[in-house]
């Protein structure tokens, strides 16, 4: 399903500046301190992993990563700790910047977790959401559940620092670069 321009940009214009936004979907990006401070720079005398590095932050795509489950301090802007959290997301062109598509993702997940699907591979999928000890890193999500788009799921830790407010925002939304190997959320004051 495709959601229109009009409809993505919805889901931001409270919070959320598409200039700066659109900034950073723009590639190759430009390395700077602003990049150093969504991740991190390799020491120089490792010299794959700086030209790695460089090769990733400046050409990996902008995806929007939607909060399937987290822990209930990172809702709380009273608890200022780092906690692990849930998040979804497709670097498919067509949907990686669509705010409709990926909270609509992220209830088809939800679902997933708390009811049992007519699909076998959606319900392994809802007994990994369902599992509190469970750590996966890009996992598949399941075709069934994605309309046909690759899209993939992580466990990760979030820095209330990073967010907006120190919260997930209500909306669920955070923009991040996908590299090959991890996700990388923005800090909050590079685009609000």
């Amino acid at each position: 399903m495709i959601v229109s321009a009009a409809r993505r940009v919805r889901y931001y214009t409270a919070r959320v500046n598409i200039d700066r936004i659109s900034y950073w979907a723009r590639v190759p990006r430009q390395l700077n301190a602003d990049v150093e401070a969504i991740c991190g720079r390799p020491f120089k005398f490792l010299r794959k992993a700086t030209r790695e590095w460089e090769h990733e932050m400046a050409n990996s795509p902008l995806v929007l990563a939607g909060v399937v489950q987290a822990n209930a301090v990172l809702y709380d802007p009273q608890q200022s700790t780092f906690a692990p959290a849930v998040v979804a997301f497709t670097t498919d062109p067509r949907y990686a910047l669509d705010g409709g598509y990926v909270q609509q993702l992220v209830q088809r997940l939800r679902q997933c977790r708390d009811y049992r699907q007519p699909d076998p591979e959606a319900n392994r999928f809802g007994d990994l959401l369902r599992d509190e000890d469970s750590e996966f890193y890009r996992h598949p999500i399941p075709v069934s559940l994605t309309g046909g788009v690759d899209a993939r799921a992580s466990v990760t830790y979030l820095d209330p620092e990073r967010l907006p407010g120190g919260v997930i925002p209500p909306h669920g939304l955070l923009p991040a670069i996908a590299t090959p190997n991890d996700i990388h959320f923005l800090p909050a004051r590079l685009y609000m």
